[in-house]
């Protein structure tokens, strides 16, 4: 099960979800990323999709070296909202090329980018997937 948590400023009332199991993915040999949700069934059938064939151990362990999990992110500079690939260096923003950009589940206590002067609140789930 996935978990929703909403960041509200507590100022300005600006607010962001952010759902704790991220963006999981593989990664086609074409480069093409496959985001599943839910992992539990889906996987083999991404891989499946992908292959085009039910996978063996072999494709499976293959598979897993082109997987990973990408973060939703938001920039506290402009409030530009992205994925950050989860197997590359932490980059700037492509807005605004401020470094201060943060995964959407770590905002409590962080600056908002809306009205500049509040703080995002502790958060509160807000769903259950």
């Amino acid at each position: 099960m996935a978990a929703q948590t909403t960041f509200t400023c507590m100022r300005c009332g600006f607010s962001v979800e952010a759902w704790d199991d991220g963006n999981p993915f593989v990664e086609a040999p074409d480069g093409k990323k496959h985001y599943f949700y839910h992992p539990g069934g889906d996987y083999k059938a991404v891989i499946t999709g992908i292959l085009g064939h039910v996978p063996s151990a072999k494709d499976l362990r293959m598979m897993q070296k082109h997987s990973g999990n990408d973060s939703d992110c938001i920039c506290l500079g402009c409030g530009e909202r992205g994925r950050r690939d989860s197997r590359k260096d932490e980059s700037p923003c492509g807005r605004c090329g401020s470094v201060k950009v943060v995964d959407t589940n770590r905002l409590a206590g962080h600056p908002c980018p809306s009205c500049k002067e509040g703080r995002f609140d502790p958060g509160r789930m807000t769903a259950i997937s």
